[in-house]
């Protein structure tokens, strides 16, 4: 108050505004450090989380390493199969060109057509066990 009784509007508002910054600065640096806070919570539970992880994925392929040590381990057919295989399917196409040959010929026996025939389907069974035995 002035002497004369009147109220200092200015010094007022300077030692409003003063305070308000006061009050700012206090509340800008306690929020910063409850953030930081936060923040050191969050990290720690996140690379615990991690850890975790890390440690069950370890188990787990551990795990899978003893179960494939377990399995008997498949051997690749040796190259003959695959030789076998191109000989047979040869085998196969000369039967069949030779079986539609003997079909369009009316003066071969019915017998010689089965027989060509029967030889054909063995020799495509003989080639399917081959491939089932290179797919192993």
């Amino acid at each position: 108050m002035l002497p004369d009784g009147s109220i200092d509007e200015e010094n007022i508002e300077k030692r409003f505004v003063k305070h308000l910054r006061s009050l700012e600065t206090w509340y800008t640096a306690e929020l910063e450090r409850r953030l930081k806070d936060l923040a050191e919570i969050l990290n720690t539970e996140l690379k615990s989380q991690v850890e975790e992880l890390r440690t069950q994925y370890e188990q787990r392929y551990q795990d899978f390493q003893q179960k494939a040590a377990r399995l008997p381990q498949v051997q690749s057919p040796p190259p003959e199969v695959f030789e076998e295989i191109t000989r047979s399917e040869a085998s196969v196409a000369k039967c069949a060109a030779e079986l539609e040959r003997l079909v369009a010929d009316d003066s071969v026996a019915l017998g010689q057509i089965l027989k060509v025939r029967s030889q054909e389907l063995e020799l495509k069974a003989y080639i399917r066990g081959l491939k089932f035995l290179r797919a192993r």
